[in-house]
């Protein structure tokens, strides 16, 4: 009876070697019974489990999860979950090479000035265009208005135009932009109100130094906010005292254009 017994203990043990099998589980989550050949040079050689007389089969290693051999030993070729998906790429705004805005906000006087109030209103209009990826040319035109302190019902007001290079960034998903903007122009003056309307008998050169930081909030729409700084040489003095010289900063925020 005993011979008997470890007989077919024996005949079991064999049966299951002979049907030993290794499961691979693909990337896509596939898994199927194989016997594992070879594993070497990022390719693994096998049988389809049950075929040992069948032909040999290869598969990259980079379209595997991992082989849990029948002894048990796993082999992960990915740490990545086969059932995982990708993580999501952040969507990309179309690249655009030129933009048209417009601002409203603030602008401070540099100097100080006993009869006007140092800080005014300011609107302005900014365009530019890029012929390169990070290099363009940009173009602006201001207006702003300072309150008179010694006269309530006048105000001073500026206007200029201004030219120079573009310098942009662009982060990877090209959601934000930054700009930097050296530009040169002229600016003339004007102090009026209801009984004076007095305007400088020149124009002057001036230059200005931008800045802005702008959020794509759609493909061809972007806010805006804008940091200008203007430096301009001397009104007339002869024609009007208070226009002598307004140099100033300038923070507002607007929207953009894309184009």
């Amino acid at each position: 009876m005993r011979k008997v017994f470890l007989i077919v203990a024996l005949t079991a043990l064999t049966v299951f070697g002979a049907n030993a099998q290794d499961l691979m589980t693909k990337r896509n989550g596939n898994e199927v019974n194989v016997k594992v050949i070879s594993v070497a040079d990022g390719e693994v050689t096998y049988r389809l489990s049950g075929d040992d007389s069948g032909p040999l089969r290869s598969i990259s290693t980079s379209e595997l999860f991992r082989i849990k051999k029948a002894d048990g030993t796993v082999i992960v070729f990915d740490s990545t979950r086969p059932d995982t998906p990708p993580p999501p790429t952040p969507p990309i705004t179309p690249y655009h090479k030129g933009y048209v805005g417009l601002g409203l906000g603030t602008a401070v006087l540099l100097p100080e000035y006993t009869d006007i109030k140092s800080n005014g209103l300011q609107f302005n209009v900014n365009a530019g265009y890029l012929f390169k990826k990070h290099i363009g040319i940009t173009a602006s035109f201001l207006l702003t208005s300072y309150k008179m302190t010694s006269y309530t019902d006048a105000k001073v007001g500026l206007r200029g135009g201004f030219a120079g290079p573009l310098i942009a960034f662009q982060n990877s998903s090209q959601k934000v932009e930054y700009d930097i903007r050296p530009t040169v122009g002229f600016v003339s003056g004007k102090l009026s109100g209801e009984n004076i309307s007095l305007k400088t008998e020149n124009i002057t050169f001036a230059l200005g130094v931008g800045g802005s930081v702008r959020f794509n909030v759609s493909d061809f729409i972007s806010l805006t906010s804008n940091l200008d700084m203007y430096f301009h040489g001397d009104f007339d003095e002869s024609t009007v005292l208070t226009l002598k010289s307004l140099s100033s900063v300038g923070v507002s925020i607007g929207v953009n254009f894309r184009f």
